[in-house]
């Protein structure tokens, strides 16, 4: 039975090893983490981008993904990008990343603590086109007259309708006039970099030499300059009041041809009240350009989001035109996101605390097999020896009785058989 149970075992035993050898090994541990994107543009809910580099750290071996150097995937006609970086790396306590564009001639640094980008030429990059058509830029049914030219209106045959005409066929062309009128980013390199090291979550962003502009009637108007170092989450305020007035002026221009051009009787009622007569329709024309003096582009600086305590998210520049405005002034729906970097968490490697010594073995007495004759040995030894003998004899006489004993014992029971 002793014997089966311990074949029982062994067998166990083995069947045991076997198992954990073959079982897969659990997926690492990912301690630290970083990733990176130069740039994502969303047109009508449709994503491009130039994809992500990544780093992990599983508490040995840190794992880099994706390319640093991608090429531009946007035409040429939105934005003409010279270099794009997107870098990440992670390690034991840290995680770091930064990523952004510049212009032709800009360069890459390898990422450190610092900038991982040079500024280049300047880019210029088209973020919305705005449509006039969409703000329905027409005079009233019945547009306020100065009361001294009513009668002469009425007196003429079908005077107030030649008039609406006239007026209706000047604003018609007011789109033509300004040209195609779009919202753009003009910028040398924009960058964002985001680091987690001791649990510290921190981020930044650099802008050079960036500005919003319009562009439209064969001009660039400047909306706002962009600071070079903004603080987390700056909001840009983008004020296109000088829209409202390059179409004004180009109302005012269509206007006057269109006023210049009647002919007959009605060019000799209206030519006293000819300035009346604009400037009644550029105050009406004032509020259908309301939408274009709010704000049709929402833009923010350093956008920064921390989904944990130990983690960062870093856009350096977010540029959305507004839903409402959209579809008040005909702006195409789009989101621009560049430098965008996301770094932690960033964990430590537990220390192995190195096995404890194994203490010494105590030694073992030694027992003197001879006792030393003469005074070379010490007066304690001597005196350690006595003691000892002194100690044994009473047991070294016990055991010589009982073998005396037993040997007469043994004697006997020889002679009882015999």
């Amino acid at each position: 039975m002793t014997s089966t149970r311990t074949r029982l075992a062994a067998a166990a035993g083995a069947l045991a090893l076997t198992t954990l050898a073959a079982a897969p090994a659990g997926a690492a541990t990912v301690l630290s983490r970083a990733e990176a994107n130069a740039a994502t543009v969303s047109i009508a809910g449709n994503d491009q981008g130039t994809g992500t580099a990544g780093a992990t750290y599983d508490g040995d071996t840190e794992t880099r993904t994706g390319q640093t150097q991608p090429t531009s995937p946007f035409p040429q006609q939105f934005v003409d990008l010279g270099v794009l970086t997107q870098q990440a790396t992670a390690g034991d306590g840290f995680s770091a990343a930064c990523a952004g564009v510049a212009g032709n001639g800009g360069g890459v640094v390898q990422i450190g603590d610092g900038s991982c980008l040079t500024p280049g030429d300047t880019v210029t990059g088209s973020l919305s086109d705005i449509s006039l058509a969409g703000l329905g830029l027409e005079p009233p049914a019945q547009l306020p007259l100065p009361a001294e030219l009513t009668p002469l209106l009425e007196a003429v045959s079908g005077g107030r309708a030649q008039l609406d005409a006239i007026l209706a066929q000047a604003l018609g062309s007011v789109d033509e006039a300004v040209g195609p009128l779009g919202l753009a980013l003009r910028f040398d390199a924009i960058e964002g970099r985001c680091r987690v090291e001791g649990g510290s979550p921190s981020g930044s962003a650099s802008i050079a030499n960036a500005s919003l502009v319009l562009s439209g009637g064969g001009r660039q108007l400047q909306v706002v300059d962009l600071p070079a170092d903004p603080g987390p989450n700056t909001e840009v305020t983008t004020d296109l009041s000088q829209v409202v007035a390059l179409v004004l002026d180009a109302a005012t221009t269509q206007l006057r041809n269109g006023l210049d051009g009647a002919t007959g009787p009605l060019a000799t009622a209206i030519a006293p009240f000819r300035d009346q007569i604009v400037a009644g329709v550029r105050d009406n024309l004032d509020g259908q350009l309301a939408p274009l003096r709010d704000a049709v582009l929402s833009v923010v600086l350093n956008e920064q989001r921390n989904p944990t305590a130990d983690s960062i998210e870093v856009t350096a520049l977010h540029a959305s035109v507004l839903p409402a405005a959209a579809s008040a002034v005909g702006a195409s729906l789009a989101d621009v996101r560049i430098g965008n970097a996301d770094c932690g968490p960033a964990g430590s490697a537990p220390q192995v605390e190195a096995p404890a010594a194994a203490p010494k073995p105590q030694g073992v007495p030694k027992i003197p097999t001879a006792v030393s004759a003469g005074v070379e040995s010490a007066p304690h030894a001597q005196q350690a020896q006595t003691v000892s003998w002194q100690g044994l004899a009473p047991l070294a006489l016990t055991g010589l009785v009982g073998l005396v004993v037993a040997g007469l014992g043994i004697a006997g029971l020889r002679r009882h058989l015999s």
